[in-house]
């Protein structure tokens, strides 16, 4: 009996040093397995490197520098402004652009067109005539290029006839600097018009147009231009079809005169 007891103590003692070897052991051995995974990951450092991060703030992690660059919209607007002017840096080179064209933008263009003492005068075409009657050929008396005399008459019109004189004489003594256009009315046009011009004003410098009314009305350019049924009726405009001056009335010479060098800026 007492060796049975003497044996089960020992098997005790043994079985318990067993039990606190394997406990060292594994210890051991995982402080083993640390140091290597240490080593072989170093976790020291981040285990994903920076250039392979991403990051939070922007929402892309870093390109390869062969990456194309896209342009920032200051860029892309510079070079759309280039073909069609929009902004930022693209408006200096619209203004060049614009100067290429001839200068498409000029303040001519922004004037208003209208009968008006500074607007400009809408564009008609008309039939020229002198005293063997119509010619076949048109004039615009707006696009002559210089300071030109709009003078709207007819021979059944006593004032008309009186005050004709004056402006064939502006005619002449302005010759190649002004121009004097002498629109007749479309009624008695065929009657009397060119047999008058033929009699007194066959050498005249003046133009001789006739008025038109394709739309129905009598004397269409007379209203068009702003004529409220009294004649004489004259308009000046200057180079760039820009009027100078409008008036119902005769005038004398030395009115029509001084008119004129207002137009011409003198």
């Amino acid at each position: 009996m007492k060796r049975f007891f003497a044996l089960s103590i020992f098997l005790a003692i043994v079985f318990a040093s067993l039990c606190s070897c394997s406990l060292d052991f594994s210890d051991e051995i995982g402080d083993k397995m640390n140091d290597l995974y240490d080593e072989v990951y170093d976790v020291s450092e981040p285990f994903l490197k920076e250039d392979e991060s991403f990051s939070s703030d922007s929402g892309s992690a870093s390109l390869p520098e062969s990456k194309p660059t896209v342009p920032d919209s200051g860029n892309q607007g510079g070079s759309t402004g280039g073909e069609g002017g929009s902004s930022g840096s693209a408006g200096e080179n619209n203004g060049t652009g614009d100067e290429d064209l001839g200068g498409n933008d000029t303040p001519q263009e922004n004037i208003q067109i209208g009968t008006d003492v500074g607007q400009r005068l809408p564009e008609v075409s008309l039939e020229i005539f002198d005293g063997n009657g119509l010619t076949g050929e048109t004039l615009r008396p707006t696009q002559l290029g210089k300071v030109t005399v709009i003078n709207f008459w007819g021979t059944w019109c006593h004032y008309c006839l009186e005050e004709l004189p004056a402006f064939d004489e502006v005619a002449s003594a302005y010759k190649g600097d002004v121009y004097v256009v002498a629109i007749h009315t479309v009624d008695c046009f065929e009657l009397s018009a060119p047999k008058y011009v033929f009699e007194n004003f066959s050498d005249s410098e003046i133009i001789f147009l006739k008025d038109e009314n394709s739309s129905g009305y009598l004397d269409e350019t007379y209203t068009l231009y702003g004529g409220d049924g009294s004649y004489p009726y004259t308009i000046i405009i200057d180079e760039n079809g820009v009027i100078t001056y409008k008036g119902f009335g005769a005038l004398e010479y030395n009115e029509l005169k001084a008119l004129v060098n207002h137009a011409l800026g003198n």
